[in-house]
């Protein structure tokens, strides 16, 4: 068993180090610290006795002198020393630590033990297995469960090996009838200060998860993805402008992701980073996007042509259109009513819904936003 030596006096705060007759400080120690024995002091009991070379001594001589004299020295001083036991294992078998949650970390009365994980920003239920979920986290990569109904699931990390773990989003491909195919989009979306890993494109699997492979056209490189959406062959993802230098928009394959055209600036659809993208799954070619500061746009053909659906309503277009618009996050329900919620300088001003998004002008009705106000004044919720 291996065993080094420690200072038994904790409050030392200035340690020299003595061989034989030389005081010398650690500048001037030999390069092996095997050679020396070192011995806490008091600064004051020391002074003065610090010195270099002897007269006529070179500094090789004198290096070589304070080696020899160290090896006398550690010798003589080791029945001084303190020493704890350090236990060596070579060739031991590692234990896994994680993944696991941190226990009482908050005070909700979460069951069991007030367990807390990290942030989870994407969430992809299987769509005819209630015990099938895939989450991608805000910055540890996509996740699996088998038994997501149980009290306490166990959770799979599929893409640990892959250069970020940072996941923007994340969705089945409706058209693969074996439920195997998913997509998901690199993207920052952490509350502390958006960090994250490299913007790196996509990620796809076809086998549910066990291998996936990326797509890291040049047009989706360092894109924040916002949303994405597979139908076979035609792949959609979405770009918002959260960091200066990123063009965002919308971004269009239709052979599976080898060749990508940018779809904003064309076909109806404006330059401007995207907040969000959905799909509607009662109808495979029809898509929604939200893009920044500029309205709501439906596209009836896979992507490829877009019309703006929110223009015509005076309060969700005022919201939408206003200069401190930061998101607007949308949801289908499976009879085609689209939700919207805008977000203005961090808090919601607008969630609503329209039941014929397919129209050419839809009808638009506001909700209560869910929110009070408190005695004091102040305006507690969302």
């Amino acid at each position: 068993t291996p065993t080094r030596p420690h200072n038994s006096d904790s409050g030392v705060s200035s340690v020299k180090t003595r061989i034989q007759d030389r005081v010398i400080n650690d500048s001037e120690a030999p390069s092996d610290p095997t050679l020396l024995s070192v011995e806490a002091t008091d600064e004051e009991s020391l002074e003065g006795e610090s010195r270099g070379p002897l007269e006529g001594e070179s500094k090789a001589e004198f290096k070589a002198a304070l080696e020899e004299a160290g090896r006398a020295a550690l010798l003589e001083a080791f029945p001084r020393l303190q020493f704890s036991p350090i236990t060596l294992a070579v060739g031991g078998t590692w234990i896994a630590q994680g993944p696991g949650p941190t226990r009482n970390g908050q005070i909700e009365n979460v069951t069991p033990d007030n367990e807390v994980v990290g942030a989870i920003h994407a969430v992809a239920a299987h769509p005819t297995d209630a015990n099938i979920l895939y989450v991608g986290g805000v910055n540890s990569g996509i996740w699996r469960t088998g038994n997501a109904t149980a009290a306490s699931p166990t959770w799979t990390p599929l893409t640990d090996n892959f250069p970020s773990p940072s996941i923007g989003a994340l969705e089945f491909d409706p058209t693969d009838q074996t439920r195997r195919t998913l997509v998901a989009g690199i993207g920052r979306f952490s509350s502390f200060g958006r960090s994250g890993g490299p913007l790196t494109g996509l990620l796809r699997t076809t086998d549910g998860g066990d291998n996936w492979a990326q797509i890291s056209h040049s047009l989706l490189m360092n894109q924040n993805i916002s949303g994405i959406a597979a139908r076979g062959a035609t792949l959609l993802a979405s770009a918002n402008t959260a960091f200066v230098g990123i063009t965002g928009g919308l971004f269009r394959s239709i052979d599976g992701g080898i060749n990508w055209v940018q779809v904003s600036g064309s076909a109806g659809l404006p330059v401007g980073g995207v907040f969000d993208l959905v799909g509607d799954p009662g109808n495979l070619n029809r898509f929604y996007v939200s893009v920044q500061r500029i309205g709501i746009f439906r596209s009836d053909d896979g992507g490829a042509n877009w019309t703006n659906i929110s223009s015509g309503d005076p309060t969700l277009n005022g919201f939408i259109t206003n200069a401190a618009n930061n998101n607007a996050e949308m949801a289908l329900a499976s009879n085609g009513r689209l939700y919207v919620i805008v977000v203005i300088s961090g808090r919601a001003q607008y969630i609503g819904f329209g039941d014929n998004p397919a129209a050419g002008a839809p009808a638009w009705t506001a909700m209560d936003l869910p929110r009070t106000l408190e005695p004091n004044g102040e305006i507690e919720g969302i």
